[in-house]
Parts: C-alpha cells; sequence; structure tokens
C-alpha cells in the first residue's frame, strides 16, 4: 500500500513539473542588435512655427513638426553628424564686406585662407547647446522650384507650402533637412550667387556649406532608418 501510494506521488510530482515547465512562455529568438546613438553634444532644440492665412498644410503638421525637431536636435547631437561634417570641405560663402559678426571665421580647408573645413562649420553652427528655430510656412503662389528661404545672419526660416503634403512619405525627415539648410544660412553662409565674385565656386553645390549641411543630415538619418533606429 504505502509503495503504491509512494508511486502515485511521484507520478503526480511528474506530471505537475510537466505542466509547469509546458505553462512558461517560450524565449523568442534575440532580434536584431541596434545600435544606440552616440552622442557629443547635448542639443537642446526648440522649433516654433507660423502659417500665413493662404497657406495650404496638412492637418497633421504640428505633429509633423514635433517630429521633425526631435529627429533634429538627435542629429545636431550626434557623432555621427559631426563625424561627417568633418570630412566635408567648403569654399568661404561667410565672405561679406559688412560687419556682422554671427560667424566666426575659422578655415582649414584644403584651399589656404579660401576654403572651410567642415570642423569649422560645425563648430560655427552649433555654439551653443539651447537655441531655437523660428519657422514662417507660407504660400509661394506658382513658385514651386524652392523649397524655402533664410537670410545669412538673419532670424527666420521661410518655408513655402507647396511640398508639405499629406502623401509625402518621410515629411519629417525632409523638413528636418530642410531646416538644417536654411538654418546653417542664419548661421552666416551664403549661397554661391550672394557672394563676391572672386569667392564664387559655380555649381558644385558640395562646396555649398547650406547644401552640405543639409545633405550630412539627410546621410544621417538615412542611415539610422536603414539600422531600425528610426522608422
Amino acid at each position: 500500500m504505502k509503495k503504491s501510494l509512494y508511486l502515485l506521488l511521484m507520478i503526480f510530482t511528474v506530471v505537475a513539473a510537466c505542466k509547469k515547465k509546458s505553462q512558461e512562455p517560450v524565449e523568442d529568438i534575440d532580434p536584431p542588435v541596434v545600435s544606440n546613438i552616440e552622442n557629443v553634444k547635448d542639443i537642446k532644440l526648440t522649433i516654433t512655427y507660423t502659417v500665413t492665412s493662404d497657406a495650404n498644410v496638412p492637418a497633421t503638421l504640428n505633429d509633423t513638426v514635433k517630429k521633425a525637431q526631435d529627429l533634429l536636435t538627435k542629429v545636431f547631437s550626434s557623432k555621427d553628424f559631426r563625424d561627417e561634417l568633418y570630412k566635408r570641405n567648403f569654399h568661404d560663402s561667410a565672405y561679406s564686406k559688412s560687419t556682422s559678426n554671427c560667424f566666426n571665421r575659422v578655415y582649414g580647408g584644403t584651399v589656404v585662407g579660401r576654403s572651410i573645413a567642415g570642423k569649422a562649420v560645425y563648430d560655427n553652427l552649433l555654439p551653443n547647446s539651447t537655441f531655437s528655430i523660428a519657422v514662417n510656412i507660407r504660400n509661394n503662389g506658382d513658385n514651386t522650384t524652392t523649397l524655402g528661404s533664410a537670410s545669412a545672419c538673419g532670424t527666420r526660416i521661410t518655408t513655402n507650402d507647396y511640398w508639405l503634403k499629406i502623401s509625402e512619405k518621410r515629411l519629417a525627415q525632409r523638413l528636418a533637412r530642410h531646416w538644417a539648410h536654411e538654418y546653417t544660412h542664419i548661421r552666416g553662409y551664403r549661397h554661391d550667387t550672394n557672394v563676391a565674385s572672386s569667392y564664387k565656386w559655380g555649381s558644385d553645390v558640395n562646396q555649398d556649406p547650406a547644401y552640405g549641411v543639409g545633405d550630412v543630415v539627410g546621410v544621417v538619418l538615412d542611415k539610422w532608418t536603414a539600422a531600425g533606429i528610426i522608422k
């Protein structure tokens, strides 16, 4: 009797253990490891915007602007942005006969006294960790060739509304790239058409600091998208 009871107890213990084991969650296969963004600055960026009464903007614009602000903050803070911009070399589109001092003229480029290294542009672009960008979104009529504008050493970015379509893919990323380009103008850098003739470099946009910064932001965002860091 005792032996039968002992066997029944053993069977019950084994069954209970198997049942308990079967109820434990099955471990998933580890997902691909996604590298975190490595920061070299702690940028705090605020983007404010106004919309003219005749501008056509998507209903989701406010959320899109917040996403663009977050993306641009992450990019400007990142080692990826700094390292990519450090690789570049630009012509001195900060040339001016005015006494404007919104930028610090530092050369160090491949053409002595005439070109500026990407490091100089980086330092001039982000001298402070906390700053804001003011944007005015407007209807630009029939002009559908210019995304927007900003004046060298100015205070505000103008963004034209025609390309802010709700169907536009990755609009927040495009806005981040566009505003980075225009903010480079605010920091004192001009296009070729706005500098003295002796400083012109022609149609090579790779030599243009504003186009260069915008391109670097695009490169970083594309890299992060491909790695699954951002969507």
